[in-house]
């Protein structure tokens, strides 16, 4: 078997395990990190054996693991915390998977989309619970899986491997499932009353109906790093300058559903450390129910809970990714529409649930030697 072919394999078993995991199917093994462990081990294998081939790109790649697993033995030797597994699955497949192969995403995509309507069957047939919450004067529901904004995240998710897919058609063949797209997520949001989710993934869509014209353009390198680089930076600090007297903030809140003032509470027992330290679920006394209060922020969670050296290390991986690729100004918007969905939900550096964050594979022509070359030598 082909290292390209094993390395997708290895993609499309761990897609399975970490889509399950966000269902509330009563089976333990979806819902650890041993999964996780293994594979991240078996990507550092398969990176080794790529850089006998004297590939530069996997050797940049390969020092930046190294010198992050000498990060976290240290800070293993100095505290107890829980590893970001998203975040180092993610320095791992990122040069694993480098070049456009039209069936990978059909395959991630078709996934997905059985995997959703498997787990509603189940639901409808009482083998799988779920999770009411309400929402706007109404209830949304989760129909199997962990939450309704957990459902609304996947909804997301599918759209934009719908977009990875329609990249390099040239024809108006998309616009005939635009009507489609939109009556798809209108139904799910009535089920989940997912807001955030429903309005990133009509600014999908946007692109999608203008993809030829942004597909002509390509999205100037600086600009595209500059905006990512403000969108991790606002994520990080939306909630520190959070005030109820600010009317700003407060309307902003609101329509948020409390992620910033949740955001404030966690920075405020917390703080922000250079190294990781262990994050517990804080129950407030008093408020609006006994339940424990989570950080619909990724990059806040993934910072107050990592620590600030692994976290830059993590932020300035992205960017350098960003930076030695070329996009579209189509595929640039659908990698920022991810990171700013990032900042609304704490769903990790999920690739296998944001394949955007798969930068090479959506790239346009970049390190095009490197990728010959592998091609050849693979």
């Amino acid at each position: 078997m082909k290292i390209d072919k094993l390395i997708k394999y290895i993609f499309y078993i761990n897609l399975v395990v970490e889509f399950l995991s966000l269902t509330k199917l009563p089976i333990g093994i979806f819902h650890t990190d041993y999964f996780s462990i293994v594979v991240f081990l078996l990507n550092c294998f398969i990176l080794f054996y790529l850089l006998r081939n004297k590939m530069s790109p996997m050797r940049v790649n390969l020092s930046f693991v190294i010198i992050l697993l000498y990060v976290l033995i240290f800070c293993f030797s100095y505290r107890t915390f829980k590893i970001d597994w998203s975040a180092l699955l993610l320095v791992t497949f990122v040069p694993l998977i480098t070049f456009h192969d039209e069936s990978f995403i059909r395959n991630v995509l078709a996934i997905k989309v059985s995997i959703t309507l498997l787990i509603m069957l189940l639901f409808f047939l009482g083998v799988v619970e779920e999770t009411t919450l309400s929402k706007l004067n109404t209830i949304g529901h989760s129909v199997g899986f962990f939450h309704p904004n957990t459902l609304g995240s996947i909804i997301f998710s599918i759209v934009c491997d719908i977009l990875i897919l329609f990249r390099n058609k040239r024809n108006h063949l998309h616009l005939y499932l635009i009507p489609i797209l939109i009556s798809f997520i209108y139904i799910f949001y009535k089920i989940t009353y997912s807001r955030t989710s429903m309005i990133m993934t009509m600014i999908l869509i946007a692109c999608l109906i203008f993809k030829n014209i942004l597909c002509s353009f390509k999205f100037n390198k600086t600009t595209l790093l500059a905006s990512s680089s403000l969108i991790m930076i606002l994520g990080t600090s939306v909630s520190m300058f959070y005030s109820p007297s600010n009317a700003i903030y407060v309307k902003l809140d609101s329509f948020l559903t409390n992620r910033l003032y949740l955001g404030n509470l966690y920075i405020h027992r917390y703080g922000f450390t250079l190294l990781p330290k262990l994050i517990n679920n804080i129950v407030p006394a008093g408020w609006w129910s006994s339940d424990a209060l989570f950080i619909d922020n990724n990059y806040l969670k993934f910072v107050l809970s990592q620590g600030l050296i692994i976290s830059v290390m993590i932020f300035i991986y992205i960017l350098y990714n960003i930076f030695v690729n070329q996009y579209t100004l189509y595929t640039g918007l659908i990698i920022l529409a991810v990171l700013t969905y990032l900042i609304i939900e704490a769903q990790g550096f999920n690739i296998f649930l944001f394949t955007p964050l798969l930068f090479n594979y959506i790239s346009e022509g970049t390190n095009g030697n490197f990728l010959e070359r592998r091609a050849n030598n693979i």
